[in-house]
């Protein structure tokens, strides 16, 4: 297929830290066989650095999180009458077809929420969709660690989709926005959710792949602050979607969301003692509300 620029689709790269990382990310895209509208949402400080080279820029100083500039990005697609848009992380390479192969796909199941089998560096399964239990509060990055070649299905029906990449209709934006409260983490599972709420379908294509490069985008923060974040956010999520109406009832799910956190972060960390601290923080935010 011959390269294509298509107006009606804005690609919109949440811009943090490393400029090379954002800019190898931009390349990728436009090796691509359907090459989108480009925009950056980014702080003023990197906005010269962007602009320019057919690439818009969407300005942010507020720094209020990874769902306030999803929102930006979305009020300039509204905007500018785009049809559809792909949200991405900074720290990704595109593979060749994944656009196209998404968007092809979008075309007949515009209610979708279509995202790709997402790769580490080392060609293994970092997300293929998320799982998430509410009643448990369980919630796994589905086949993560496995080869691509293991997935038995073109289509994989998640609860979610990972907010590293992905691709919806922008008339499902005029009803649905991304909640702000959420900083970073859970805000893709809360908004899948929401979208399944009002009748939308998260979806995962195993011939679309994105290469996620180690998490670039918040390796720059404390173990602390990662486990304080994950942990309010998860139980905010749990609380927002729970299907228990009796508040008794609603307290399994919490107690078992803190003791994953607990377990995660007191085992998969170099610091447990401060990561456990940072579990103990988002409980308490998630109480309080804040």
């Amino acid at each position: 297929m011959d390269k294509v620029k298509e107006k009606k689709i804005l690609i919109a790269i949440i811009h943090f830290l490393d400029t090379k990382i954002t800019d190898e990310a931009i390349s990728s895209v436009r090796k691509g066989s359907l090459i989108p509208d480009i925009a950056v949402v980014t702080c003023e400080n990197d906005a010269l650095h962007f602009s320019g080279n057919g690439i818009t820029v969407i300005t942010d100083n507020e720094n209020r999180g990874y769902a306030f500039r999803l929102n930006k990005a979305s009020e300039y697609a509204i905007r500018n009458g785009y049809d559809y848009v792909i949200f991405a992380n900074n720290d990704i390479i595109v593979e060749k077809d994944t656009i196209k192969n998404l968007y092809e796909f979008i075309l007949s199941n515009p209610e979708s929420v279509a995202g790709p089998v997402i790769l580490g560096e080392d060609r293994k399964i970092q997300s293929a969709g998320i799982r998430i239990n509410l009643i448990t509060g369980r919630h796994i990055n589905l086949f993560f660690g496995k080869d691509i070649s293991s997935l038995e299905k073109d289509i994989i029906l998640p609860d979610a989709v990972a907010g590293t990449f992905f691709m919806l209709s922008v008339p499902l934006l005029k009803i649905l926005r991304f909640d702000e409260a959420y900083d970073f983490y859970f805000e893709d599972v809360s908004f899948c959710l929401g979208a399944t709420e009002l009748g939308s379908r998260p979806v995962v294509l195993k011939n679309a792949v994105i290469i996620h490069k180690g998490f670039s985008s918040i390796s720059s923060l404390e173990p602390k602050k990662i486990a304080e974040m994950v942990t309010r956010n998860h139980i905010r999520t749990i609380r927002k979607h729970s299907v228990l109406k009796n508040r008794i009832l609603k307290l399994i799910p919490y107690s078992l969301t803190v003791g994953y956190n607990l377990l995660y972060f007191g085992l998969r960390t170099k610091n447990p003692s401060e990561a456990l601290r940072g579990v103990a923080s988002g409980v308490l935010r998630a109480i309080r509300g804040d």
